[in-house]
């Protein structure tokens, strides 16, 4: 999907393709009355994760910081890793694509559990799910070519902002949690480090 929508061609760009995969996994995975504060596991092997807890990442996907503490700071070498839970570290640089891109998905993560919470009482779990999804492709869309993760975050709220303001307050909020508040700042758009984030 992301390729489809989206010009790529960069370190950042590609860390983004690998985050949508697990989170447009994640959201189909998710099923009414599952714990929305749960741990979820990307791609799970019993050859090296038989307690399927980290599955295929260095952390589970959840919106719990004392089981996921990752944000935007944590796509950059040479950035230390939390240390409030254990973590399943793969002694690959943060700027990789599958472990910055593993930021990028706990961002999506955090807003659509977001979304979910705000629309308890007001809309079935199905047309959250419907919701996102329609967010997700639009944003995709509203994207610029080789986008950054705040660029790419822009496109989706300008997308979100288009269709509601409570939901757009609600997503913008999410990223501001995970550190990709208004005022964060990308890295170089070339950067294969990923180094110069400013949350």
């Amino acid at each position: 999907l992301h390729h489809r929508l989206v010009e790529c061609g960069s370190q950042t760009c590609s860390a983004e393709s690998e985050g949508w995969g697990d989170f447009n996994a994640l959201m189909m995975v998710l099923r009414e009355g599952d714990d929305l504060d749960g741990s979820y596991a990307s791609s799970s092997y019993a050859s090296f994760d038989p307690a399927a807890y980290y599955g295929i990442r260095r952390v589970p996907y959840s919106v719990n910081t004392r089981r996921n503490a990752l944000t935007f700071r944590h796509i950059a070498d040479l950035e230390p890793l939390p240390t409030q839970h254990p973590i399943a570290d793969n002694g690959i640089a943060n700027s990789e694509v599958h472990n910055a891109g593993e930021v990028w998905a706990t961002m999506m993560w955090e807003a659509y559990i977001a979304l979910h919470r705000a629309h308890e009482g007001d809309l079935e779990f199905a047309e959250v799910r419907r919701r996102m999804g329609d967010y997700v492709v639009a944003g995709m869309l509203m994207a610029p070519p080789i986008p950054t993760f705040t660029e790419q975050r822009d496109g989706l709220l300008m997308a979100i902002a288009a269709s509601s303001k409570q939901d757009f307050i609600t997503v913008a909020e999410a990223f501001a949690r995970r550190g990709a508040g208004s005022c964060a700042v990308s890295p170089p758009r070339d950067s294969s480090t990923l180094i110069g984030v400013v949350e």
